[in-house]
C-alpha cells in the first residue's frame, strides 16, 4: 500500500526482514516496515535513537544461488516513536539505489507482495 509520505520517493512494504544499524559504535537490530530509495521505517528497534542522529544501516539482499549481498547506508533519523524510527538516507550513490531496486525485484521474483502505487514488473531483470 502506498503511504502518504514526506519522502521524495514511494514507500514499499515488503516481507519482514531484519536490518542492523550502528550509532556511536553501538549496534542495534530492527524489523523493516517499509522502504524507499529515500529512506525507511523500522520497528522493534533494540538500540534507542534520537531525532537527527546519524546512523549506519546495513541491508541484505538474499540470493538463492550466490552469497548474500549486503550494503551499508548512512542515514539521519527523521522520526522516532517508541520502538520504531524513520530514517532518511544521506548521499545515496547509484550503487545503493541499484541495490534497493534489486531488493524490491527479489521480493517480486520470490512471489512476495510488494505493495506500492507502481508496477514492479520492470524491476525483475536487475
Amino acid at each position: 500500500m502506498q503511504q502518504k509520505s514526506k519522502r521524495n520517493a514511494l514507500r514499499y512494504q515488503i516481507s519482514p526482514r531484519q536490518i542492523t544499524y550502528e550509532r556511536d559504535e553501538q549496534s542495534g537490530e530492527a524489523t523493516l516496515v517499509n522502504i524507499s530509495t529515500a529512506g525507511l521505517l523500522v520497528e522493534l528497534s533494540t538500540l534507542p535513537v534520537q531525532l537527527d542522529d546519524e546512523i549506519s544501516i546495513t541491508l541484505s539482499c538474499f540470493k538463492q544461488r550466490s552469497p548474500t549481498e549486503s550494503l551499508t547506508f548512512k542515514a539521519r533519523i527523521v522520526r522516532v516513536d517508541f520502538d520504531e524510527f524513520a530514517a532518511s538516507f544521506i548521499d545515496t550513490t547509484r550503487e545503493q539505489t541499484a541495490f534497493l531496486l534489486r531488493l524490491l525485484a527479489q521480493e517480486k521474483r520470490n512471489g512476495n507482495t510488494v505493495e506500492s502505487g507502481v508496477r514492479l514488473d520492470m524491476l525483475t531483470n536487475f
